[in-house]
């Protein structure tokens, strides 16, 4: 990936994580801010905070506001708040999964992807 391509255009879109059998889902949205969906209760949109992406040694993505409240049990235990600030890494490399947005869960849990569902634009930030 031409990492000096990256812009916020390239991250707005849908991205879905399929984690112990339970569906999220993140729509970053072009004004910054990004809804939150826990699948297994569809009508559960969550308008839960900004984001912001960081091109720097890593590329990141940070969600302000993330929702702990319903995946508290199975991933957060260590987190007795209701939101968290989360940092994600983007996966650059020239793969199937570029795009990708990888949580590193604290307590053993290991790591999990919200996966780009629309890859359409992932060939204009393709090294040349």
């Amino acid at each position: 990936m031409d990492v000096s391509k990256l812009d916020k255009a390239y991250f707005v879109g849908e991205y879905e994580v399929n984690y112990e059998n339970e569906k999220e889902k993140l729509i970053l949205k072009d004004n910054n801010y990004y809804d939150y969906i826990y699948v297994p209760n569809k009508d559960t949109i969550i308008n839960a905070g900004e984001w912001s992406f960081l091109k720097d040694d890593w590329v990141t993505v940070t969600l302000k506001n993330y929702p702990l409240k319903l995946r508290r049990e199975k991933v957060f235990t260590e987190d007795s708040n209701e939101t968290a600030n989360l940092m994600l890494s983007v996966n650059t490399n020239l793969d199937n999964e570029m795009g990708d947005l990888i949580i590193g869960v604290n307590g053993g849990e290991g790591e999990y992807a919200f996966v780009k569902l629309n890859k359409d634009k992932n060939k204009n930030y393709m090294k040349n």
